[in-house]
Parts: structure tokens; sequence; C-alpha cells
């Protein structure tokens, strides 16, 4: 079994940071205790470039993105919008790579193709949002895999629920579900099921605390080796939190290039540097630049223009901001 190509177009645009998730609905038809957007709110539709297709496009179209996924809550329980931002979107970019998030309660053989006709290239279904075996998922799944040419199961990988996961891998083998995605299990506040789990702490992007599941990741290898001990033929990706922070690495670089003031200058590293001009009594630390986006402009200076002979001056870097909403912050500041 190879599980050297394990990644669809979708994660390899993601690990590129080249990608972007739209959430075209808050409203969900489960109740996943380990979800991390527990929201029931079907108006709200969000991204990292707003809710407004005309102004999402237009950013799609200042850099190389590869991809956009559709997300939620439950994107079928706003199919019309789901069909319809699709079509939008791949008519005005239809080199991209388009991907929808499901956990396949509300679905039918006729929404199915209509999405395929609209370009869909892959759908995800998250089983364990309904237990592994359910027969109406796995139903639609099965529909899934004769309509679409690539169908992936996205679960986190919860090593208490292994032997369900185990039971139902020969059936998502037979039905041809393509990959295997595998999250390292991020958990969430106030969820009953995990009070007692082994816990760790990983800063995501150098500033997210989360915790996450001791044996998370030897759950995934546990699995991966059960589908090549078969010789199932889905390819596994271990979605793992080193893999996310190296996407983060390139939602910087995106995020960075796209949203970047005329004094700032963006490093390799993903971070944006200026230069901070004090007066003599104004000492910078990340307290005084605390609400740098607020900060008079002229008080900056691009790295490259700057020479010894400006005065005093500090060397400010800056966690670009993810969003067009969100507010850059300061991660270090360097006395010159």
């Amino acid at each position: 079994m190879n599980f050297e190509d394990n990644h669809s177009k979708g994660c390899q645009a993601c690990q590129k940071g080249k990608w972007l998730c739209i959430y075209l609905t808050y409203l969900c038809n489960a109740s996943c205790s380990f979800c991390p957007a527990p929201i029931r709110n079907k108006d709200i539709v969000n991204s990292a470039f707003g809710n407004k297709p005309d102004l999402i496009l237009n950013y799609l179209k200042q850099y190389p993105f590869e991809g956009v996924s559709f997300s939620g809550g439950e994107c079928f329980m706003v199919f019309d919008r789901l069909l319809n931002w699709l079509t939008l979107f791949k008519n005005n970019k239809p080199e991209l790579y388009y991907w929808a998030y499901t956990n396949g309660i509300k679905m039918n053989n006729m929404l199915l193709r209509k999405l395929d006709d609209a370009g869909l290239d892959e759908l995800r279904f998250n089983i364990a949002a309904t237990g592994y075996n359910d027969a109406g998922v796995l139903q639609n799944l099965a529909y899934a895999t004769k309509i679409f040419k690539h169908v992936t199961v996205e679960i986190p990988s919860i090593p208490e629920d292994y032997e369900r996961l185990k039971q139902v891998l020969p059936v998502l083998n037979d039905l041809g579900v393509e990959y295997l995605n595998l999250h390292e299990y991020i958990l969430v506040p106030n969820d009953l099921n995990t009070q007692k789990a082994p816990k760790e702490q990983f800063v995501m992007n150098y500033d997210m605390k989360m915790q996450y599941h001791k044996n998370s990741l030897s759950n995934t290898e546990r699995i991966k080796n059960d589908c090549e001990k078969n010789d199932f033929q889905i390819k596994i990706n271990s979605c793992s939190l080193i893999k996310k922070e190296h996407q983060m690495l390139g939602r910087r670089k995106t995020m960075g290039a796209l949203l970047k003031e005329n004094h700032e200058k963006l490093t390799k590293d993903g971070f944006l540097e200026t230069i901070y001009i004090s007066e003599k009594e104004d000492i910078a630390t990340k307290e005084t630049l605390k609400d740098y986006h607020n900060i008079d402009h002229a008080r900056f200076m691009h790295p490259d223009q700057y020479n010894k002979n400006t005065g005093n001056a500090y060397l400010v870097t800056i966690l670009p901001k993810l969003g067009i909403k969100a507010i850059p912050k300061v991660y270090k500041i360097t006395k010159i």
C-alpha cells in the first residue's frame, strides 16, 4: 500500500496556505461534543475576506490561491446558498480546486448531482458526527463515491473511538473512499467526553494556546497500520498539529502579502517587519505598541529605508492579520 501520495489537492493547497475556507452557515443538524464552533445561526456567512462574494473574489484574484472550501455548520442545510456560491466562484475562478464539508445527514442523490454539475471537485464527510456507522450517512457516502471523483472522510483521530472506526474501515474501502484525513484531536472546553483524557498544550501560530489529546497521533498510526495490513486502498493523511503549524506559515505569507501596509516588509518566515521611530523618552514595548494598528503610520518606516541616521528606532516584528477584520499583533520588539 502506498502512503506517499496521501494528500488531496485541497490538502495540498491548505498546507501551502493558498486556500480559503468559506463558512456558509453556522447552523448544524449534528451535536458533536468536539465541535470547535457550537454556534447555531443560519444567516452568518464568514471567511478571512468577509462575507460578500464580490469582495472575496477580488482578494482571490490578487494572489495565486489554489483552492476554496465550503463549510459550516452544515452547509447542506443552506443548500441553495452552497450551490449558488459554488457556481459563482467556479464561473469566476474555474482553475481553483473546490471542496465542501458535510456530516452526510441532509442530502440525497439529486443534491449531489447538482453539486457535481456545478463543478465541485471533492466532498468530505465527517462520519464521527453520527457515530461512524450510521446507515443513512453511509448510504449517502456511497452515492457520493459514484458521483464525485474525490471523496474523503475527514474526522478527528479520537483514541477512545478506535474500535468503532476500525470496524467501518472495510466499508469505507469497499465504497471507494479515496482519502481518510485524521486530525490530531484538539480538545474543546466543556466537552464532558474528554474531561479525563491525557492532555498536552500546543501553541499555534506563536499565539493561540490549545489543548490536544496526547494519544491522538498514536491512534492515527494504529489506523494507518490496520489499513496497510488489510491492503486497503484508502490514503491516510495524518493532519497533525505540526502540519497545521506549517499551514499557518503559509497563511502568514499569503495574508501578509495581501494585507501588509506600505511600511511593512514580509519575511521568509511569514512575519511582518517595520521600523518604529521613537522620540527620546518614548520606549517601545509590546504594551506601548499593543494598539499598533491605530498608531500614526508616520511613526513607522519600511526596513529597507532605514539607516543609522534616522534616530531612535526599534525593529518591530508583527504577526500578520489572518483576516481583513482581524487585528495584527506585535510579536517582538528589538532596539536598533
